[in-house]
């Protein structure tokens, strides 16, 4: 016998009827069409029989009354590890009413339609407990999905959605492909499972000649025996790829289509099913989610780096502020100090000095403006606005006054030197290194 949840012609029956001609004749009939049949009577152990029967099915009537069908079937069920389907069957005498049921069949019963309908209850519910298991298996294999999502980076985790396809499938190669809404393309994802390299680099327009053959947007999934010579798809890109039979399906996430995952080319004489169009059809739903969560994973660590660089500059900017302001309160210091203790200084002097204070109070004042757009770095909105300026001015601007220990000389050509600058900046940048000049030199 083939273990529970798996399907062969032979299976095991159990019968509660309460009339037991009837269960009689219902058990002749399918031991007639190769199943092992159990009669369950009514009385006091019919629980302990049926849980002991441990049946694929069983065929009930409500006239079965001691204990009630109900009751049996409610303790039964809690001793069993699946779900058995359950045919009613539905005589004159029964009483109106619901009863949870996959199938009904009607008294007087005729043996070939009960035959059938065993046979096709069996059938359906191993394929629905073999669904159940490889949607148990995707669930699994979501969880390996996860920590390649976060950890194992892209290429990892699209060649681990190739392989664990791949396997599911029985297949000899798997691909994942990428929508690239700038090129209009599916961007083939490497490695792949069961291609090279170059391969699984190949891409496939969504657009133009594409768009008029197969359109997964609006044509859903694909299933192909025989690719190689399938009308609805481009001739060059299966070529590159060499495959035979193929099976296509969409990668979503909510209306979105992220991609497309690709099994192809089972072994000789096996080609893809509508089973196994729905069973890949899970599992590209879980790889969706892996490749979201992928992608939600970097472009947090994007944000992050751009929040550690922002950190830096305003660190940078808060240095440099700090040292710029000394500059210019040294220099209205000094000049102040000799226009107060030097009364014998010429009116021209004077009025030179008065005029270096001015400049670099209204420096002090640009300065003070600087510390605001720190907040301005944090929210990554810093700019410049640049144009064309002549250097010469800026330069004259900058030289420093009354200095004892140094001489300075500004040697220009005569054509206007112009140069591309923020103009608020250039000045700034110019006094910073003609001061570290005069700083740093003996």
């Amino acid at each position: 016998m083939i273990p529970k949840g798996g399907f062969a012609a032979a299976a095991d029956v159990a019968i509660l009827h309460g009339n037991p001609e009837r269960a009689d004749f219902l058990a002749r009939v399918l031991r007639g069409a190769g199943h092992r049949v159990t009669t369950i009577a009514e009385g006091f152990g019919a629980v302990s029989n049926l849980v002991a029967a441990d049946p694929d099915l069983m065929v009930v009537s409500r006239s079965f009354a001691e204990p009630s069908l109900r009751a049996v079937l409610t303790e039964s069920r809690a001793s069993w590890a699946v779900e058995v389907p359950i045919l009613l069957v539905v005589g004159r005498e029964d009483v109106s009413g619901s009863f949870e049921t996959d199938e009904i069949i009607r008294e007087p019963v005729d043996p070939k339609e009960l035959a059938f309908r065993v046979s096709a209850m069996l059938k359906s519910g191993a394929e629905r407990r073999q669904l159940e298991r490889k949607l148990t298996e995707i669930s699994g294999i979501y969880r390996v999905f996860w920590p390649f999502s976060l950890a194992g980076g892209a290429e990892g985790l699209y060649g681990q959605i190739a392989h664990q396809a791949a396997e599911l499938m029985r297949a000899r190669k798997a691909l994942v492909l990428l929508y690239d809404p700038d090129r209009r393309e599916m961007l083939a994802q490497p490695p792949g499972h069961g291609f090279t390299r170059a391969q699984a680099q190949v891409r496939y327009p969504v657009d133009g000649e594409a768009r008029a053959l197969w359109n997964f947007r609006t044509n859903g999934p694909l299933l192909s025996d025989h690719a190689e010579t399938d009308f609805r798809l481009l001739p060059g890109a299966l070529s590159v790829l060499d495959l035979h039979s193929l099976l296509v399906v969409p990668v979503t996430r909510g209306p979105q289509i992220l991609g497309l995952l690709l099994v192809a080319d089972r072994a000789p004489n096996h080609s893809f099913g509508e089973e196994d169009l729905a069973l890949l059809q899970a599992f590209a739903g879980q790889a969706g989610v892996a490749i979201e969560n992928q992608r939600l994973h970097e472009n947090l660590q994007h944000a992050n780096a751009l929040l550690k660089e922002y950190d830096r500059l305003k660190s940078e900017f808060v240095a440099m502020v700090a040292h710029d302001f000394r500059k210019p309160l040294t220099a209205i210091r000094g000049f102040a100090e000799l226009v107060l203790e030097s009364p014998e200084l010429s009116p021209d002097t004077r009025r030179e000095f008065m005029g270096t204070i001015i400049r670099e109070t209204d420096a002090l004042a640009s300065l003070a403006e600087d510390t605001l757009l720190i907040s301005r770095i944090e929210t990554g909105e810093l700019g410049f606005e640049f144009a064309e300026v002549e250097l010469g001015p800026v330069l004259l601007e900058c030289m420093p006054l009354g200095l004892a220990e140094h001489s300075i000389l500004l040697d220009m050509p005569p054509e206007p030197m112009r140069i591309v600058a923020a103009a608020y900046r250039r000045r700034q940048v110019a006094s910073n290194l003609i001061g570290n000049a005069v700083k740093y030199s003996p």
